[in-house]
C-alpha cells in the first residue's frame, strides 16, 4: 500500500509538472469569470530599482465585485466600475470624477494585454502555488518588462502579483531634485472571500450622482464634493 500511494504521488507530481503556463493561466481566469460575486484585500509595496528589497512606499487596497461591476479602493482613491459608467472619487481631496464605461478586468492589470504583448513565459512548482514569469516584448506598449505571478495550486486563485516596470519614474522626494529608476510594485492578495460582507448599493450610480436628465448632481453624501463630468458619451 505505501508503494502505491508513493507512486500515486509521484505520478500527480508529474501531472503537476507537465502542465503548460498557458494552461495555468486559463484555469486561473476561468476561476475568477466563473464567479459571480467575490471580494478581496490587496497590499500594494513599491521598490525603488528591480532588485531593491527596501520598500519606499505601502497603501492598503479593496476589491469587490457582482454582476453590476466593480468597485475598488486604493489608498483614498476610489473606483465604481458599472456597465455604462465609471466614476473616479477621491476622500482626501473631495473630488468625484464621472467617466465612460469601461471594460472591466478581472484582475489588477490588464492580463489580456500583457498576454498579447508576451515575449515567453515559464512556469515553476514551488510549495502549494505556482511561480508564472512573463516576459513582455520590447516597445510593446505595455510598461512592464516582466511581470509575475503567484497561482494557488490548488484553486488557482491570485495570491500576488510583482510589476516590473520597463519605464522610469523619480523616486526623489524632493522637486529640486530627481532620482530616477526603474519601479517594482509588489501586490499581495488575501482574504479572498465568495460571500462579501459589502453593501451592493455601493455599484449603484445614484449611491453618488443625481440624474437630472440633461445633468448630474451630487448626492446628500457627497455634497461638497467638486465634481466633474468627463463623459465623452450622452446617455
Amino acid at each position: 500500500m505505501r508503494l502505491i500511494l508513493t507512486l500515486f504521488f509521484i505520478f500527480q507530481a508529474i501531472v503537476l509538472f507537465s502542465m503548460e503556463p498557458s494552461q495555468i493561466i486559463e484555469k486561473m481566469q476561468h476561476k475568477y469569470r466563473q464567479l459571480k460575486t467575490y471580494s478581496y484585500t490587496s497590499e500594494f509595496s513599491m521598490y525603488k530599482g528591480h532588485k531593491s528589497t527596501q520598500e519606499v512606499s505601502f497603501y492598503e487596497g479593496f476589491t469587490y465585485r457582482n454582476e453590476k461591476g466593480v468597485y475598488q479602493k486604493i489608498s483614498d482613491t476610489e473606483f465604481i466600475y458599472g456597465k455604462s459608467f465609471s466614476l473616479r472619487l477621491d476622500k482626501k481631496i473631495k473630488s468625484l470624477d464621472l467617466l465612460d464605461g469601461t471594460n472591466i478586468n478581472e484582475f489588477p492589470v490588464n492580463l489580456d494585454l500583457v498576454l498579447k504583448n508576451c515575449e515567453k513565459i515559464t512556469a515553476e512548482q514551488k510549495k502549494g502555488y505556482y511561480s508564472i514569469t512573463l516576459i513582455i516584448k520590447k516597445d510593446s506598449g505595455v510598461p512592464l518588462s516582466v511581470m509575475k505571478m503567484r497561482i494557488d495550486d490548488k484553486n488557482f486563485l491570485i495570491e500576488q502579483l510583482d510589476l516590473y516596470f520597463s519605464t522610469t519614474s523619480n523616486f526623489s522626494a524632493s522637486i529640486d531634485k530627481t532620482d530616477f529608476d526603474t519601479p517594482h510594485l509588489k501586490i499581495k492578495i488575501t482574504d479572498f472571500t465568495t460571500n462579501p460582507k459589502i453593501e451592493k448599493s455601493i455599484l449603484d450610480l445614484d449611491q453618488y450622482l443625481k440624474d437630472e436628465g440633461s445633468s448630474y448632481h451630487l448626492t446628500e453624501a457627497y455634497k461638497g464634493y467638486q465634481f466633474t463630468n468627463n463623459q465623452t458619451k450622452t446617455n
